[in-house]
């Protein structure tokens, strides 16, 4: 009778015994799956697959053991041996616990380690790709972390695999606009009439007055542009939004000076959303973030523990039932009580917060890119939208 795979299955060994979790879905065998295992004293053991959590168990009070002489890679020893039938193409392993973030980079980045996650922690990584096709592997597989090479015995067999590339790079699906700064063809300190919409809907940000251009600066974050607003600001289609009933924005952005110095230098956008409460990034009196990103009442959020001042991922989504904003990656605040709305009074722009009384509030700041979706993301494209953004602009979030 045929074995059946049903399931992914992390395992380990504590001082109180055996402890494993399970994914809760099978493998899909003859296809490739990135698999990450993590485990910490007193905390958890994790499953991860294709850069997303797949399973988690808790460790209680228990710690790892770590006697023994001996790594197996591919087979589980206790009482019986059960070995692995199937191909590898890379192992590492890590004497830290990975974040989500680093594990997200690794499954999404191209063959080979991200940069970000090389380092002391790293004591182990091989990599298939010096054997000949069909070679025995007697022995050892290169260990090409500096550290003395491991003796891996077993003979598994060498098989030379050009997988494809796993591009980083933003979601596609109901993307609505995409303005980035490494798109604008300008010198430094030009000033801006168009900012180019790359996402191919032709959403460009425009503006026809000299005294309100925003400046194209080169060489701003990890040596690429970025537009300097100072009391300038796009305007940005009303098409903007078409049929959409549900938003979901990401910024690269960095201020001046936080609090800002007075209150009309509080802005940043204006995207649908009530046009009477305006949005402040954030208030002069207090450094609370108000937002009224794509949503009838506007949301007075919180006060961000990391500073403003250094180059952020804000994001914010709105949708029937539920309303968001995260700074890199870190929930701020969440609402239940929301209604969507992406028709604004006056239009929508980038670099001020529309006011119907008794001004305009502006962004005094940079802004490197913006990705803006008619619909709110999945878990995995999240993700996959900061690791982008982290992974671009050297960011440094973990």
């Amino acid at each position: 009778m045929e074995q059946q795979v049903v399931a992914w299955r992390s395992y380990t060994f504590t001082s109180g015994g055996a402890a494993s979790c399970v994914s809760a879905s099978p493998p899909v065998l003859n296809d490739w799956t990135h698999v990450v295992c993590t485990a910490k004293n007193n905390d958890s053991l994790n499953l991860y697959l294709n850069g997303l959590s797949a399973a988690t168990t808790s460790l209680g009070g228990l710690s790892l053991w770590t006697g023994g002489s001996d790594w197996w890679s591919c087979r589980i020893s206790g009482g019986t041996v059960a070995n692995f039938t199937g191909q590898i193409a890379e192992l590492a392993i890590w004497n830290k616990k990975l974040t989500n973030l680093e594990i997200y980079a690794l499954a999404s980045g191209a063959r080979g380690l991200p940069p970000t996650i090389q380092g002391a922690s790293l004591i182990a990584y091989c990599e298939m790709n010096n054997a000949a096709d069909g070679v025995t592997l007697v022995g050892n597989w290169g260990d090409y972390t500096g550290t003395p090479t491991q003796n891996r015995t077993g003979a598994p067999i060498g098989k030379n695999l050009d997988l494809p590339l796993r591009a980083d790079a933003l979601p596609t699906a109901n993307m609505l606009a995409n303005w980035k700064a490494d798109a604008i063809s300008a010198s430094n300190n030009d000033p801006l009439a168009t900012w180019v919409d790359s996402s191919g809907r032709s959403q460009d940000g425009f503006q026809s007055d000299n005294g309100r251009k925003p400046v194209y600066k080169t060489n701003v974050i990890n040596g690429l542009p970025a537009v300097r607003f100072d009391s300038q600001f796009f305007n940005i289609p009303i098409t903007l939004f078409g049929s959409a009933t549900a938003a979901e924005v990401y910024a690269v952005v960095k201020i001046d000076s936080e609090p800002p110095a007075a209150a009309d230098l509080t802005g940043l956008w204006t995207f649908g959303g009530q046009n009477a409460e305006r949005m402040h990034y954030p208030w002069s009196g207090n450094s609370t973030i108000y937002d009224n990103f794509c949503t009838t009442i506007r949301k007075t959020t919180v006060d961000p523990t990391p500073a403003l001042t250094s180059w952020r991922v804000y994001a914010a989504r709105s949708s029937s039932g539920n309303w968001e904003n995260d700074l890199d990656g870190v929930n701020l605040y969440t609402t239940a009580s929301n209604t969507f709305q992406s028709a604004t009074n006056s239009g929508n722009f980038i670099g001020k917060s529309l006011s119907g009384s008794p001004s305009d509030y502006w962004l005094v700041g940079y802004i490197a890119e913006i990705v803006l979706y008619g619909s709110t993301l999945t878990a995995a494209q999240k993700i996959q939208v900061l690791n982008y953004f982290n992974q671009k602009y050297a960011l440094g979030i973990t």
